[in-house]
């Protein structure tokens, strides 16, 4: 099952063309141009004793390109320089013989987290007034969807490159980082955050490319993006498709829905209740029973990724909220409860703790 749609939409989003020709061998060095949106950068001067400190400052401008006050679209840029300061061809004369620091795999990929954390950034913030500190003029991206366009874009360039999205198309003596499951979940992440028109079909496309790659396959990460991608989608049948990739995921021993999945799935349901619909009362029942079943998967378990968080609490109390009866009030209560039980415990059961968010006061 490859998407919620039972792979049947084929809807190809910017698929990278085939290479006709084999990648030059590729070496990586810095280019010391300090012409690359430096302000206030604290990467310069840009000497790096080895990859994990090159690594570290791509990360730090990548953590601030999903901070709503930092010009985050200006470091995301800025993370993209540096990673390309360091990735030149073998063949330059400057390169000789030296030894240099290589931009790797986690390089690009903390590179393609900027662009989507800069995408959340922009799809929270939707007003002028809100938006003007985080766009960069000189840098022509101004919408969470172009974010994850260009994050798609350099995905496929990578592809192109390496001669095709597998590790086995590489040659040899080839000294490029083949992209890895990382690369495409992120790029996916991008999309989903964006929340824009079109996001759904990019992530699937990026699913099956996973699916069809010879060295890659998806993960747990993969199809929570695409879980993200149909719960902040507006379409009418959205709870149903969720429906759909649930029962995959807990179909497949790899890909056990964890208290993060349920997650999204249930602000999908917090959503469509904002919506007024006549069946409320029905749907914050479905929200209950799946709220009841990651709980008890973590009671029959133990293992922390199914337990339910404030989130997972807070959610479903949402739900419930907006249904308007006293039966739905009293549930309400009795979660706020159990919330409060948790931050009491501490921990001390054994359970991760739980504390009541401020959104779970409201």
């Amino acid at each position: 099952v490859a998407t919620a749609n039972g792979g049947g939409n084929e809807t190809s989003v910017s698929t990278p063309e085939p290479a006709s020709n084999k990648p030059k061998k590729k070496r990586f060095r810095p280019n010391n141009n300090n012409n690359n949106n430096n302000d206030n950068n604290p990467t310069t001067p840009r000497n790096f004793k080895d990859a994990y400190v090159l690594n570290e400052a791509i990360n730090k401008l990548a953590e601030q390109a999903g901070d709503y006050r930092q010009p985050v679209i200006r470091r995301a840029a800025a993370a993209e320089d540096l990673w390309k300061e360091f990735t030149v061809a073998n063949d330059d004369p400057q390169v000789g013989d030296s030894e240099v620091v290589m931009a790797d795999i986690v390089s690009f990929n903390t590179v393609l987290k900027a662009w989507s954390k800069a995408a959340q950034i922009l799809a929270d913030n939707h007003s002028d007034r809100n938006r003007e500190h985080l766009l960069d003029p000189n840098i022509p991206v101004y919408t969470a969807k172009e974010c994850a366009q260009h994050s798609l874009e350099l995905l496929n360039e990578q592809s192109n490159l390496l001669g095709g999205d597998d590790a086995a198309d590489l040659d040899e003596d080839s000294t490029m980082a083949p992209l890895d499951v990382n690369s495409f979940n992120t790029c996916m992440d991008a999309w989903a955050k964006s929340k824009s028109e079109g996001s759904i079909e990019a992530v699937e496309d990026l699913l099956r490319r996973l699916q069809k790659s010879k060295t890659l396959e998806p993960d747990l990460r993969s199809y929570n993006a695409l879980v993200d991608a149909y719960a902040n989608a507006g379409s009418d049948d959205r709870l149903e498709k969720l429906d759909r990739i649930w029962q995959h995921m807990e179909e497949s021993p790899n890909l056990q829905p964890s208290s993060r999945t349920m997650n999204s799935i249930l602000h999908a349901y917090s959503l469509k209740m904002k919506d007024n619909p006549r069946n409320k009362a029905e749907l914050a029942a479905q929200a209950y029973s799946k709220f009841q079943k990651l709980k008890k998967r973590y009671e029959d378990t133990g293992l922390p990724d199914y337990f339910p968080d404030a989130i997972t609490y807070t959610t479903v109390m949402d739900v419930f909220s907006r249904v308007g009866s006293l039966e739905a009030t009293r549930t309400v209560e009795s979660l706020f409860r159990q919330l409060q039980d948790g931050l009491e415990d501490g921990g001390v059961s054994g359970r991760p703790n739980l504390k009541p968010t401020a959104y779970s006061y409201t």
